[in-house]
């Protein structure tokens, strides 16, 4: 074998190593993770957006009523999406206000995010950032642990009362791609939702791409003189 086949196939071989370490480090796992089916009392909130760059934010407005039609509350979710510039895994941070109306006085009791299936996910929040903090949070024990329901009716007395807001809540997780298909509920004596960010699995074509883009850049150099 000459020694530009040789170089060519430690070439091929670095290529298929970077994508399987990209595949690895998706599942890397993140300090103090929330086991599927596990609870986690609420402990100080030692998380900013320090050292994470934002990629995507939105905001949407819902109002629940029971089935009399009678409005409950009007809640405001906001969901952002940041990169890790350490890491480069994505973490997904959430804002819910209950918006002061004359005729919806109720609190809001539990907040609960879809969907996070499948990925290592640890959660705190930004200590001072709103009014009122979780007092716990569960992981459910259905689909891979699809759901984090966060419990706010022990905190602050009653829960998100109307015109507060809640700290920040950040969902560290191991995902590398999202989409806005996910889901923010808010629960009292009614339920509302709301669309939001949510981790996802990247599809085999993103793969794909990612393992071509690395033996391109490995294997694609200047031609020069083989020896024998």
């Amino acid at each position: 074998m000459t020694i530009r086949n040789k170089t060519k196939s430690r070439r091929m071989y670095l290529a298929a190593m970077i994508l399987g370490g990209s595949v690895l480090m998706a599942s890397a796992a993140k300090s103090s993770p929330i086991p599927v089916g596990a609870a986690s009392v609420v402990t100080p909130g030692a998380d900013t957006f320090a050292g994470l760059s934002l990629i995507a934010n939105e905001s949407f407005t819902t109002t629940a009523y029971d089935t009399s039609g009678n409005a409950h509350y009007t809640a405001e979710v906001e969901s952002e999406v940041y990169k890790d510039s350490t890491t480069g895994d994505l973490d997904f941070a959430y804002q819910v206000t209950n918006v002061t109306t004359p005729s919806e006085p109720d609190s809001l009791h539990t907040v609960s995010l879809f969907s996070f299936s499948g990925f290592t996910t640890d959660v705190d929040y930004v200590t001072g950032s709103g009014q009122v903090t979780y007092a716990n949070v569960s992981r459910a024990s259905l689909l891979g642990g699809f759901s984090l329901s966060f419990n706010y009716a022990a905190s602050n007395g009653d829960g998100i009362a109307p015109g507060e807001a809640t700290d920040w809540i950040i969902v560290k997780t191991n995902a590398t791609v999202y989409n806005n298909l996910g889901e923010t509920t808010m629960i009292d004596g009614a339920t509302g939702s709301v669309t939001s960010f949510e981790p996802v699995v990247p599809e085999p074509m993103t793969l794909s791409l990612l393992a071509v883009g690395a033996a391109g850049v490995l294997v694609k150099r200047p031609k020069r003189a083989s020896v024998i």
